[in-house]
């Protein structure tokens, strides 16, 4: 990835023209049938969780290169990723929060295995974020993401469904609901890759 003064002038309008590209994706995809247009605030939901999560894989793997390979800017890639994962994980549990209201009729319901799964993330995310912060050390930091991106992938697989679908939007059977759903991961990948890169130069000036 690029770092040079040209690339950090157009951090703020792409993420500018990113969120736009994703709001009309939303704006343009197919209504449900029983859930009307609240499907469109799922393919929102839905892609943020996956990209939170990716997130939280990338800045793993990059903490392990890091703790390999001892390079600081690995660290300080780390560090950008980390922060941008819990961003998103932020604006996911936020999202989850409305579509649940208007799906389920309440903000959180906490006998849901997978709304468990998140605060449980989040949690064990600012915890290690916060152990790196106060022991000042780039190789504790980057263990930390290793541990949390491990333990991402082990919660995913272990955790159980009631009343949350397991892959409303692989089993729709449209592929117009598929295509934009699709449309809008890669948008939000996109926003997250933005987002690390400022976060990246805002720590790197």
């Amino acid at each position: 990835m690029s770092w040079n003064p040209l690339a950090r002038r157009w951090i703020a309008p792409s993420l500018i023209v990113l969120a736009a590209v994703v709001a009309v994706l939303v704006w343009l995809s197919p209504a449900d049938q029983r859930l009307s247009d609240v499907v469109k605030l799922v393919y929102v939901h839905g892609a943020l969780v996956r990209t939170g999560t990716l997130a939280f894989w990338a800045a793993g793997v990059i903490g392990l290169v890091a703790l390999v390979g001892r390079r600081q800017a690995w660290y300080a890639r780390g560090r950008a990723i980390r922060e941008s994962a819990i961003l998103i994980w932020l604006v996911y549990l936020v999202s989850s929060g409305v579509v649940t209201y208007l799906a389920w009729g309440v903000v959180l319901y906490w006998g849901e295995p997978r709304v468990q799964l998140s605060f449980q993330i989040l949690i064990a995310a600012l915890l290690a974020y916060l152990v790196g912060w106060l022991v000042r050390r780039p190789w504790v930091s980057a263990l930390a993401d290793v541990f949390v991106a491990l333990l991402v992938a082990y919660l995913l697989a272990t955790t159980g469904l009631i009343l949350h679908p397991v892959d409303p939007i692989g089993q729709s059977g449209s592929l117009a609901i598929q295509g934009f759903f699709v449309a809008i991961t890669l948008g939000m990948v996109a926003i997250a890759i933005q987002v690390g890169r400022g976060l990246y130069a805002w720590h790197n000036p």
